[in-house]
C-alpha cells in the first residue's frame, strides 16, 4: 500500500435525483451532489429532479452543510434551445452552483461566454477516452473531465500522466453497455433519445444471439448485454494515487436510502484509505453495500476487459444478496430449511432463484424463524457465514408466500429486502435535524477589566469573532473555566454545529455572566453560517451571449466552388469497395475490422483515381492513439473523425506541419453529437471541412441547424458545408464489451478470445423477432446495427433547398449487386432521375435490394 502523507483527499461526489437524496448524501458524507432541473436538458430525465425556482435553494442548502454542488445540463441542445442554455447557466452562475456539467461542445463554450468563471465539468456524456480529448473538451472551457467508465486503472493512469486536467471517476453504480454519448437505441426504437435523459434502457431486454444465421440456444442467458453493477471501494487507494479529484456515485433514478447507504459506505472507505493506506469495509458494511442495490457488485472495466464476467446474463434486476441453499422443504406448513450464510430477520423479503428468471420466481416475505427448533425473531451477521453456515427454517404467509411446490431441493435463495436497513438508512436524513456537524472549535481569551474574546473557526476553515458587552470581571467563587467554556459554548442544539475543542487564555480567574456566553455563542454561530451561505460571486457578462458567441467565432468556411452533388459511399469489405467503384463514386468511405484489409483497399481505391476516405473508430483508449497516425501513414484522401481524441490528436498533426494531415480533407462524423450550429462552429473552428450532424435531430432540427428559422438570424455556417447520411443502418449500441469473445470463446479481450470475429457473423434478435447485426471494429468494439436501413429519400429536397451538396449511402450487409441497386438510386434520386417518394417506396418493399424493408428512423418529428 501506499504511504499516507502520499495520499491526497478526492471528493465523494453523490447523486440526487430530489430533496430527500440530497439530504441522504449529504447526511452521509458526500463532499459534492450532482442534480438536474425538472424536466429539461439532464441526462436523468425521468429523475423528479429539482425545479428551476428551487435552484438557489439547493444550493443555499449545500453551502450551508459545506457540501460542493454541480449543476447536470448534460445533454445535448437543439438549435432553437441555446437562448434557454443561456438562460439556465446564468441562473446557475446567480445561485452560485460550484460547476455546471455539460455534453454538449457548443454550450461549453456559451457557458465560457456567459462566466469565465464558472467552472465547467466535461461530462461522461462527451465520451472522452484518452488525453487528447480532454484536452479538446480543455479547448471548449472545461476544467474537469468525467472519464468514460470503459477506462481501466491503466488507462486513466496514462491519460493523467498526459494531461493537468481534473479527473472524475465512476466507482459505483448501474452500468451502460454503450459508451455514454454513443448510444442511440432508444432514439431509434422509441424516438426518445439517450443524449437527452430519455434512455429507455434497451440494454437491461431480453435478446436471442444469432450466430451465423442460427440462433444459439444459451439456456436462460438471455441479457446478453446487461451488465453488473460497478463498486470500486477496494481500489480507492490506487484511484487516490493517481490523482483523481473526484470518486463518483452513480444513481440519480435510485431511492434515497441507496443514496444513503452508498454514500457511507464510500466515505468510511476513502476516510481509511486516507488515514491508513488500505481501503477497509467490514462485512456487515459490504452486506449493507450489496444490499441497498445489486446486480451483481463488480469492477467493471477499471480492472481491465473481462467479457465473461462483466455480464451474468440471466436477468437484468436487482437480485439481492446470497443467502444459502435449500435443504428441505415442506409445502404444507409453507416452511423451508436452508443452509443460511447471512443475517435474517421475520419481515425479509427472499427469492428462490429459478433456472430460468424469464419463467418466473418463487418469493415472499419471511412470517417466522426456527433454529434448533426453537422461534427466533433474528440470525445476526455474526451468527452466520458461507465459511459456518447454520441451518434454519423458514415460514411464510399464506396470501404472499411462494408456492413451495416449484422449489426444488438446492436452490439458491436471495434477500432481496430488509425493511430494517431500510428504516436505519432513512433515519440518517429524514429526521429534519442535521446528524452530520460541522467541527467547531473555539479560542476565549482575555483578563478581567477587559472584554472577552472569542474566536471561532469551522472545519472549512470559515472564521468569527465576538466580544462580550461588559469586561470580565475577577472571579470570587466561580471563575470561567474550560469545562465551563465548553459546557456553554457546546449547545449547540439543532444547529449545523458540534463542538470540537475550546482553548482558553485566561491567566487570572475571572468570570461573566452565563448569558452574555449563550449570546456570544448564538452571534458566533450565525456570522458563520452567514459566511458558509454566501454565493461565489462570479463575473458574468451582459445578455445577448449566444449572439456574441456567433459573431466572436472565426469566419466560417466558404461555401463549396462548385454546385455539383457529391455521394459518397461508405463500404466495409472489398464487395463495397468495387460495387462503389463499378458505380463512378468519386469518394469512398472506408470502415473496416482490421489494417490490412483497410490499407489494401485504400491502395485499390486509389489505383482506380478515386478518393479514399478512411474512418477512424469511433474512439481510442489511451494506448491505441498510433491507430490515427497509421492512418494517416496510408495517406487517403480524407479522414471521417469520430471522436474528439481523433479530431485532437489530427489538428495537432496539421499545427506540427504534417504534411499527410494538412493534405487531406477533414470530416467530422455524427458521434462527435454536432446538434446545434454553435458546436458545429466550435468544430469548425479546430480544423474540420465537412461535418455530419447528429443523428439525434429530426428533420425539423436538422434543417434549422442548416438555415436558421429566425429571419433576423444568418445561418452560422454553409449548408453545404455539411454532409447528410441518406440511408444508413442506424448503429445503435457502441460497447467496449465484446458479444463475440463472451458467447463464442472463453477469452476474456482480444488477447485470449481467438478472434471469433473474423469467422462468424453474430446478430441480436429482439423481442418481436427483428434481427440486429453485431459487427466489430478495429479496437475489438461492437456495434449492434439497427436491422432496417434508414433512408432520407423523402427530404432530399429539402436537404437541397437548403444548400446541402454532400451526401452518404452507408453500407452494411449487402453483396455487390445489392449495393450498386442502392447507390444506383440514390444516384438516380440526387440527379432528378427518380422522384424522391418513389425512391422511398422502392426500398421499402421487402427483399428489395438486400433489405427487410427501410425506415424514416430519427428523422420524423414525433408528436
Amino acid at each position: 500500500m501506499y504511504a499516507v502523507k502520499d495520499l491526497k483527499r478526492p471528493e465523494i461526489l453523490a447523486p440526487a435525483g430530489d430533496w430527500d437524496c440530497l439530504r441522504a448524501a449529504v447526511e452521509n458524507g458526500a463532499d459534492a451532489v450532482y442534480f438536474g432541473l425538472k424536466g429539461e436538458f439532464n441526462a436523468r430525465a425521468r429523475a423528479a429532479n429539482f425545479p428551476l425556482e428551487a435552484l438557489a435553494e439547493v444550493m443555499d442548502y449545500l453551502r450551508q452543510r459545506g457540501a460542493r454542488g454541480y449543476l447536470a445540463l448534460n445533454t445535448l441542445f437543439f438549435e432553437e434551445e441555446l437562448e434557454a442554455a443561456e438562460d439556465r447557466i446564468r441562473k446557475a452562475a446567480a445561485a452560485g452552483v460550484d460547476a455546471v456539467i455539460v455534453q454538449d461542445l457548443g454550450v461549453a463554450r456559451l457557458a465560457r461566454e456567459i462566466s469565465p468563471d464558472l467552472p465547467v465539468h466535461a461530462s461522461t456524456q462527451m465520451t472522452v477516452t484518452n488525453a487528447e480529448g480532454a484536452e479538446y473538451a480543455r479547448r471548449c472551457g472545461a476544467c474537469r473531465v468525467i472519464l468514460a467508465r470503459e477506462l481501466s486503472l491503466q488507462d486513466i493512469e496514462k491519460i493523467h500522466a498526459a494531461t493537468d486536467m481534473e479527473l472524475e471517476v465512476f466507482v459505483h453504480g448501474a452500468l451502460c453497455v454503450s459508451y455514454s454519448g454513443q448510444c442511440l437505441t432508444s432514439e431509434v426504437w422509441g424516438g426518445r433519445s439517450a443524449n437527452r435523459g430519455e434512455c429507455a434502457q434497451a440494454c437491461r431486454l431480453p435478446y436471442d444471439l444469432v450466430v451465423d444465421g442460427v440462433q444459439r440456444d444459451l439456456g436462460p442467458y438471455r441479457y446478453l448485454i446487461s451488465p453488473k453493477d460497478l463498486a470500486a471501494w477496494d481500489l480507492l487507494p490506487e484511484l487516490v494515487r493517481l490523482g483523481i479529484r473526484s470518486l463518483k456515485i452513480e444513481g440519480r433514478l435510485k431511492r434515497p436510502e441507496y443514496v444513503a447507504g452508498v454514500t457511507a459506505a464510500y466515505r468510511r472507505a476513502l476516510d481509511r484509505t486516507l488515514e491508513t493506506g488500505k481501503p477497509q469495509l467490514f462485512r456487515r458494511e459490504l452486506y449493507e453495500l450489496e444490499q441497498t442495490f445489486s446486480r451483481g457488485l463488480a469492477h467493471g472495466f477499471l480492472g481491465g476487459t473481462d467479457h465473461q464476467a462483466l455480464v451474468e446474463g440471466r436477468s437484468p434486476k436487482k437480485r439481492g444478496v446470497y443467502l444459502g441453499r435449500v435443504l428441505k422443504l415442506d409445502p404444507p406448513a409453507r416452511a423451508a430449511t436452508i443452509s443460511l450464510a447471512g443475517p435474517l430477520k421475520r419481515g425479509d423479503g427472499i427469492l428462490f432463484e429459478g433456472p430460468d428468471p424469464e419463467a418466473g420466481e418463487e418469493g415472499g416475505p419471511v412470517y417466522g424463524l426456527r433454529r434448533k427448533g426453537e422461534s427466533v425473531k433474528a440470525v445476526e451477521l455474526e451468527e452466520a457465514s458461507p465459511e459456518r453456515p447454520i441451518e434454519v427454517e423458514m415460514r411464510f404467509g399464506r396470501e404472499r408466500g411462494p408456492d413451495l411446490k416449484k422449489v426444488a431441493i438446492g436452490t439458491r435463495v436471495l434477500n432481496t429486502s430488509v425493511p430494517a436497513l431500510d428504516r436505519r438508512l432513512r433515519a440518517t436524513f429524514a429526521g429534519g435535524r442535521p446528524l452530520r456537524k460541522a467541527a467547531l472549535s473555539f479560542e476565549a481569551s482575555g483578563r478581567p477589566g477587559e472584554k472577552l474574546r472569542i474566536a471561532a473557526r469551522d472545519d472549512g476553515g470559515h472564521e468569527a469573532e465576538a466580544l462580550s458587552a461588559v469586561p470580565l470581571e475577577p472571579a470570587r467563587n466561580q471563575p470561567l473555566t474550560s469545562e465551563v467554556f465548553a459546557e456553554q459554548l457546546g449547545r449547540l442544539g439543532p444547529t449545523i454545529f458540534s463542538l470540537k475543542e475550546v482553548e482558553v487564555d485566561i491567566p487570572e480567574p475571572a468570570m461573566l455572566p452565563v448569558s452574555e456566553l449563550n449570546r456570544m455563542r448564538r452571534e458566533l454561530v450565525e456570522a458563520l453560517l452567514a459566511q458558509r451561505q454566501a454565493i461565489p460571486r462570479y463575473r458574468t457578462f451582459e445578455g445577448g451571449a449566444v449572439e456574441r458567441l456567433r459573431a466572436k467565432l472565426p469566419s466560417p468556411p466558404e461555401p463549396m466552388p462548385s454546385a455539383d452533388l457529391y455521394l459518397g459511399v461508405m463500404a466495409r469489405n472489398p464487395a463495397h469497395v468495387e460495387a462503389a467503384l463499378a458505380e463512378g463514386v468519386e469518394w469512398i468511405y472506408l470502415d473496416f475490422l482490421e489494417l490490412v484489409g483497410l490499407s489494401k483497399a485504400v491502395a485499390r481505391v486509389l489505383e482506380a483515381g478515386r478518393k479514399p476516405v478512411i474512418a477512424t473508430p469511433r474512439l481510442a483508449k489511451p494506448g491505441e492513439a498510433p491507430i490515427i497516425r497509421k492512418l494517416l501513414d496510408l495517406k487517403p484522401a480524407g479522414i471521417l473523425a469520430r471522436h474528439l481524441g481523433g479530431l485532437e490528436r489530427i489538428v495537432r498533426a496539421r499545427e506540427e506541419g504534417d504534411a499527410a494531415a494538412r493534405s487531406l480533407l477533414l470530416i467530422g462524423d455524427f458521434s462527435l453529437n454536432a446538434s446545434n450550429a454553435l458546436t458545429a462552429a466550435v468544430l469548425f473552428e479546430h480544423g474540420l471541412d465537412f461535418l455530419t450532424p447528429s443523428y439525434d435531430l429530426n428533420i425539423h432540427q436538422l434543417l434549422a441547424m442548416l438555415v436558421p428559422p429566425r429571419p433576423d438570424r444568418a445561418p452560422l455556417l454553409p449548408a453545404d458545408r455539411f454532409e447528410i447520411v441518406v440511408h444508413q443502418h442506424l448503429p445503435m449500441f457502441h460497447m467496449e464489451h465484446c458479444v463475440f469473445a463472451a458467447a463464442l470463446s472463453s477469452g476474456t479481450d482480444s488477447t485470449n478470445c481467438g478472434r471469433p470475429c473474423e469467422r462468424h457473423g453474430i446478430a441480436l434478435r429482439d423481442r418481436t423477432g427483428r434481427v440486429h447485426p453485431v459487427l466489430a471494429d478495429i479496437g475489438c468494439r461492437n456495434t449492434v446495427f439497427n436491422d432496417r436501413p434508414q433512408s432520407a429519400a423523402e427530404y432530399l429536397e429539402r436537404f437541397r433547398k437548403a444548400g446541402c451538396r454532400r451526401f452518404r449511402v452507408e453500407l452494411l450487409g449487402e453483396n455487390a449487386a445489392q449495393a450498386r441497386g442502392v447507390i444506383q438510386r440514390y444516384r438516380g434520386a440526387l440527379a432528378g432521375e427518380i422522384a424522391p417518394r418513389r425512391l422511398f417506396r422502392e426500398l421499402n418493399v421487402e427483399n428489395q435490394f438486400g433489405v427487410v424493408g427501410v425506415t424514416r428512423g430519427t428523422l420524423p418529428v414525433v408528436r
